[in-house]
């Protein structure tokens, strides 16, 4: 679907696009749809808003940034809110990992995490996540397509010879 047809494809804007695809699938249950295409959209803006210089002037990065940040809260809190009915109607609690956590803030009425710190760790795992793991992905293609031995070696399932040191 992204390659078809074309001579070159960078391999890192499409290990972001997947990597965003999982952190979605495994945080949220989250699938594709607007909401997620709209989500994926400010997501890239905050991860760049987070990597550039903070001067927080309206034209900036920074600000496109911390104003993209603040959409994607709203929206990991409206899928809170939704989990949290959810397992008030006796949905399962390990589904995914918020509703994990939200059962973890109302076990038993007592408030072992806050609501904020459930946002805090749904964003804190989206961006370490999407950044070191597309990195990952994309640096493990290049060895791939760089190495022919290796390449072989993966097709074949004989790490053996590539690797004599059992980890």
């Amino acid at each position: 679907m992204f390659w078809e047809g074309k001579q070159q494809v960078k391999a890192l804007p499409l290990m972001r696009t997947l990597t965003f695809n999982i952190i979605c699938s495994v945080l949220f249950r989250f699938e594709r749809g607007p909401k997620r295409d709209e989500c994926v959209d400010l997501f890239r803006k905050m991860a760049t808003g987070l990597w550039s210089v903070p001067v927080n002037l309206p034209f900036t990065c920074y600000n496109r940034g911390l104003r993209a940040a603040a959409r994607v809260r709203k929206i990991v809190k409206n899928i809170m809110l939704e989990k949290m009915v959810q397992l008030e109607k006796g949905a399962s609690p390990h589904q995914d990992l918020i509703t994990c956590l939200l059962s973890i803030y109302n076990d038993d009425n007592k408030e072992l995490i806050t609501e904020e710190e459930i946002e805090d760790n749904a964003l804190l795992v989206m961006i370490a996540g999407y950044e070191t793991t597309s990195a990952l992905l994309t640096f493990i293609i290049r060895l791939l397509c760089n190495n022919p031995v290796v390449h072989a070696s993966v097709l074949q399932g004989t790490s053996k010879s590539l690797f004599p040191l059992s980890v």
